[in-house]
């Protein structure tokens, strides 16, 4: 849901990582990116959600955070500067997607040209759910065979 003047609130997410990609400058990418694309309907909320490379998504303190207040309707547009900032797990990854579907809220990565705010961007996340989708069953199916 956008707020009263029309304006998508940008959440940006940055998670230091493997390449020293350190939060400051993944959040003036992706502040450039906004300001660039969409300068007149977007514009990044100041919360800060950064997080230190930490196992799993939902160990990371700021992530937890983003998606509570994905719940209570504070944010529009979800901004990384890359998909694996968000999980590098596809089963993870599917689960945050759920979330941000079931709250109208869309996605970016800025440095891989993922927006599912454009039917472009919806057709690679639901690609990203199907192989989600499979590697659950079968690792299901293996539990229930005993592999």
């Amino acid at each position: 849901m956008n707020n009263q003047n029309n304006i998508k609130r940008c959440a940006i997410y940055c998670c230091k990582n493997h390449d020293h990609y350190v939060p400051d400058l993944q959040r003036a990418h992706c502040e450039r990116y906004i300001k660039g694309e969409h300068p007149e309907d977007w514009a990044p909320i100041e919360k800060h959600y950064d997080d230190d490379l930490i196992d799993g998504p939902m160990n990371r303190p700021a992530l937890r955070e983003l998606v509570e207040d994905i719940k209570a309707g504070k944010v529009d547009v979800v901004v990384t500067r890359k998909i694996g900032s968000l999980a590098n797990d596809l089963l993870d990854l599917a689960d945050l997607f759920k979330v941000f579907e079931e709250h109208s809220v869309a996605f970016v990565a800025v440095a891989q040209e993922v927006d599912t705010s454009s039917p472009a961007g919806r057709l690679v996340q639901n690609i990203l759910k199907s192989f989600a989708q499979l590697e659950r069953e079968t690792m299901d199916e293996q539990t229930t065979e005993g592999n």
